[in-house]
């Protein structure tokens, strides 16, 4: 499957999360896919009890597990941690005008054989997911 990303200043992509339409980042400095705080109430994404301490480029903050997948045509993606992602949010919706629900990470991206051409703004999906 091959994609053109939602924006020519960053690299999005639409999907679904629980049947309503949702775009993400692609982020290949993300070490692990992120959903925004805010979408998990949106999107109403299941969050579990168990949290995980993870360090950005923000510093240290805590995360909790989730198993809701993001639809990217008919594949899921899985492997997600929610967090208050509101900065990153807010970033990209000034550049793009376009409000993500979250980040899909370089681990997720190698699992979905994923490969970016940042020169025409395509993703291409591997069938090795």
């Amino acid at each position: 499957m091959i994609l053109k990303s939602e924006s020519d200043k960053r690299l999005i992509i639409q999907g679904y999360i629980n049947d309503k339409k949702a775009y993400m980042l692609i982020d290949t400095g993300a070490s692990c896919g992120m959903f925004h705080k805010k979408a998990a109430k949106t999107y109403k994404i299941v969050i579990s009890n168990h949290s995980v301490s993870l360090v950005g480029a923000g510093g240290a903050f805590t995360a909790y597990v989730s198993n809701t997948p993001f639809i990217l045509g008919n594949t899921p993606i899985y492997q997600f941690v929610v967090s208050d992602i509101s900065d990153v949010v807010n970033s990209i919706k000034r550049q793009t005008g376009i409000e993500i629900a979250g980040i899909i990470g370089l681990n997720q991206m190698k699992m979905m054989g994923m490969a970016i051409d940042t020169d025409d703004n395509y993703i291409e999906i591997g069938n090795n997911g």
